[in-house]
């Protein structure tokens, strides 16, 4: 029978008792029975309940007054002028700094912030030779302002003439095979996703996602690059503004971030924090190695709509033609006779609904901008998986 109205069924009548509600009394009565013959025991579930009560009160309030309920899971926050710290087993904390005035992104690294704030470095081998300190140096600098991420990099190279840089196509796994640098951010820091940003000495891009630890390149936003070489080496800014990548809401943010540098030449790759060699070149993405990233302030809300219109024009001249018939499309075409005029627009737009929910909206799609799948030759019994290129 089925318990109507208040109650769990143990003094309704209505309801025949079972095996699991008698199991259920006598695990009860044994409870009560035990603490009224152990003071002690009574005394701890109290001071029990007590802290549990005043931890609750307390992430409330710390909920209700906008700061994160997170405990950095790394050395102590670096203290100005510091920029990081770092432990034995590897493990940093990077404090970002705000800027007062946006960088002029040209790649230089000239302005005077590269003079007066520290430098993060000391990146540590994962290959050749796990956990030695790098060859050459590099050196970071993550800034903020109200509207973007700014990451500088200096790569240091004893042998400057032998950088590789031949890759400018954006997304090209290419760019993976030159001298380049990669940064990738937890914004959630759950140690398990995020989003990274790699370019090489030519200003290349490539961004994707990581989810579970494991990257997808068919994620793209907004965003910029751009290198420069000296006598030395490469430099390389990157621009990421807020609204491109997803976060918490509140003051006191802590991020996660790693930085990759592939040296192609000498086969050598450096990071941040200390990776395994099993990690490989995927080491990077496994975010929960990656340095904490406190002192970032990004804005409370904002608008996560990206619009991209479109119009093309055609005119065709063809004095043997008799004059032309009109299709459904009259208001787009002019013209009579050997001249004709025609014209078409649309757009594409993507709106952010949640941080993990987007939605996509096309008119008049022009399929003329999708890049073409890659050439495959199967000779395998399992089909073949192209990526999805399309932006709608």
């Amino acid at each position: 029978m089925t318990a109507r109205g208040g109650g769990n069924g143990f003094n309704n009548p209505a309801v025949k008792p079972t095996l699991a509600t008698k199991t259920r009394k006598h695990f009860l009565f044994s409870w009560l029975h035990f603490i009224c013959l152990h003071p002690t025991a009574l005394a701890a579930l109290l001071l029990c309940l007590g802290s549990t009560s005043r931890v609750e009160a307390q992430s409330a309030n710390a909920f209700r007054a906008g700061a994160p309920v997170l405990a950095i899971d790394a050395p102590p926050a670096p203290v100005p002028p510091a920029v990081i710290t770092r432990d034995d087993a590897g493990h940093a904390t990077v404090r970002a700094n705000r800027l007062e005035e946006p960088l002029r992104l040209d790649g230089r690294l000239d302005e005077n912030v590269y003079q007066t704030i520290l430098p993060v470095n000391g990146f540590i081998q994962s290959d050749p030779r796990e956990g030695q300190p790098a060859t050459d140096k590099t050196d970071v600098w993550i800034f903020f302002d109200d509207r973007n991420i700014y990451v500088g990099i200096r790569c240091w190279d004893s042998q400057p003439d032998r950088i590789i840089a031949n890759e400018m196509r954006r997304d090209n796994q290419n760019i993976f095979q030159n001298d380049n640098v990669t940064t990738a951010f937890d914004t959630f820091y759950d140690h398990r996703s995020g989003f990274f940003f790699q370019t090489n000495a030519l200003g290349g891009m490539r961004d994707g996602l990581v989810t579970n630890e494991s990257p997808n390149f068919d994620w793209n936003t907004v965003w910029d690059a751009r290198s420069s070489r000296f006598s030395q080496g490469w430099t390389t800014e990157m621009v990421i503004p807020f609204k491109s990548l997803r976060y918490r809401e509140g003051p006191g943010q802590i991020w996660g971030v790693n930085v990759r540098r592939s040296q192609r030449w000498r086969n050598e790759t450096t990071n941040l924090t200390r990776i395994p060699a099993s990690g490989g070149q995927a080491g990077v993405f496994r975010l929960s190695l990656a340095a904490a990233l406190v002192g970032i302030e990004p804005p409370s809300k904002s608008s996560n709509l990206e619009f991209k219109p479109y119009a093309i024009s055609q005119v065709t001249t063809n004095r043997d033609a008799q004059p032309l018939t009109s299709d459904n499309r009259d208001w787009c075409k002019a013209g009579s006779g050997s001249l004709r005029r025609q014209c078409d627009f649309g757009f594409d737009a993507k709106y952010g609904l949640t941080r993990s929910l987007i939605a996509d909206f096309t008119y008049n799609t022009d399929f003329a901008q999708v890049e073409a799948d890659d050439q495959q030759v199967n000779l395998t019994r399992f089909n073949l998986l192209f990526p999805e290129k399309r932006e709608f």
